[in-house]
């Protein structure tokens, strides 16, 4: 297990994404914000703006961190069908799993700590003593571990473009204000109910290409899964429909040369009985 997890380690941080995002941004982030709002002495939760700001980037940092090992990544694995080439090797699927969640928890350090060592170095930040840092510091990571584990539910679960948005759409706080004030308002999620019985598109794959006349892609999409079928994002051995509209590209040539069934929108509405 030592081994991937070096490789997962080594994959991730070479990504330049981790360094942008989880390395860079929280940096810039809270220079910029401790400059808007550092002149305030404290925050609501008793401490200065300085100390707040910190512990949000760093949070913010390991967030993205930990995202970029999990989330999108498995996905894509799963996708180009690297996920299937690790059944090859010699390692239970059991400690691939703990490498994966290991590797995106130990990534989530450096984002930490980097925001802590900028608050220090360009802010003045202090805090009691030693033992406060050790604290605070240790319950960043451990905070890193729930993200971790919902960016594994979310890559194994979803495809990888799915998995992105998923991404991209909680990592921004703006996003998370509006759940929140929802969530206080008293608006309860209820889950999508899926017909019971076998469905119309049970055991396909599907894949869109091209433009659709009668709605947006993503509503097809959402379409198809309701009657049972697994959407991908690319062309594979695996898929087994092809939606193509108008303007379908290599996407298209690529399903004929490898035998896979291709259909247009209108086929498509009448197999799932919204013609």
């Amino acid at each position: 297990m030592a081994g991937y997890l070096r490789l997962e380690l080594l994959r991730t941080i070479r990504d330049p994404k981790y360094i942008i995002l989880a390395v860079l941004s929280p940096i810039g982030f809270y220079l910029l914000f401790s400059t808007l709002f550092g002149g305030q002495s404290t925050s609501s939760a008793g401490m200065t703006v300085q100390a707040a700001l910190m512990v949000s980037m760093g949070l913010y940092g390991a967030m993205w961190a930990v995202m970029s090992a999990t989330g999108p990544r498995i996905a894509q694995d799963r996708t180009t069908g690297w996920a299937r080439q690790m059944r090859l090797l010699p390692i239970r699927t059991a400690n691939t799993l703990a490498a994966r969640l290991i590797a995106a928890v130990l990534l989530a350090g450096p984002a930490i700590v980097l925001v802590m060592l900028t608050a220090v170095f360009a802010k003045g930040v202090t805090l009691d003593d030693a033992w406060r840092w050790a604290v605070l510091l240790a319950l960043l990571w451990l905070g890193s571990i729930p993200i971790a584990l919902l960016g594994m539910a979310i890559g194994y679960g979803i495809g990888p473009e799915v998995a992105e948005s998923v991404h991209h759409f909680f990592s921004n706080p703006r996003n998370r204000k509006v759940i929140d004030r929802l969530l206080k308002a008293g608006v309860q999620p209820v889950a999508e109910t899926r017909p019971e019985g076998p469905r119309e598109l049970d055991g396909e794959i599907v894949v869109f290409t091209g433009g659709l006349e009668t709605m947006p892609r993503p509503d097809a999409q959402r379409l198809a899964e309701r009657h049972g079928a697994r959407v991908a994002g690319s062309l594979s051995k695996k898929v087994t429909l092809v939606v193509a509209g108008p303007g379908a590209g290599s996407k298209l040539d690529d399903a004929r040369r490898l035998g896979v069934k291709v259909i247009d929108e209108r086929t498509f509405l009448e197999r799932i009985g919204q013609a």
